[in-house]
């Protein structure tokens, strides 16, 4: 008789296995994978507002052509006199492998410049703005919208 009874608890557990299984995969499926790019527009505190603006992008080619142009970019050294700054600001999030998680800034106003931290500083050309908007899949006339009226 006892034989019966671990022969039964065998059997339940061989039949419980594939059920937790198909848990753990729903649970998994129901965890989003991260975009390779998520760009959100925002704004200092500078009193001005913009539309809201957030774009995603699953094109691990294209947003490692941004990346890279990025990191090519050369660096402000010296004085600017840059145009006015209405405080227009991107904030880009790159989930790359081997791409370190870190918040890089990109100005659209002022000398328009990327901030990938307090010491690091690039500046953008006309290529890197085209670039840009054909990664989000924009024209560039919409990464430069007028402020909103307050």
């Amino acid at each position: 008789m006892k034989t019966k009874g671990w022969h039964r608890s065998l059997i339940g557990l061989i039949c419980l296995l594939p059920f937790l299984a198909g848990c753990g995969a729903n649970l998994a499926a129901a965890t989003p994978a991260p975009h390779a790019l998520t760009v959100t527009r925002s704004q200092w505190p500078a009193g001005n507002r913009f539309p809201p603006f957030v774009k995603t992008s699953d094109d691990s080619a294209g947003v490692n052509r941004l990346y890279d142009a990025i990191q090519a970019l050369p660096h402000f050294q010296g004085v600017y006199a840059c145009a006015n700054d209405d405080g227009l600001a991107y904030e880009l999030t790159f989930a790359l492998p081997g791409v370190p998680k870190q918040p890089i800034t990109v100005a659209g106003t002022g000398c328009r410049g990327v901030t990938l931290s307090d010491s690091d500083m690039r500046m953008t050309n006309k290529a890197f703005w085209s670039l840009f908007a054909q990664t989000l899949g924009v024209s560039e006339a919409d990464l430069f919208p007028d402020p909103l009226s307050n």
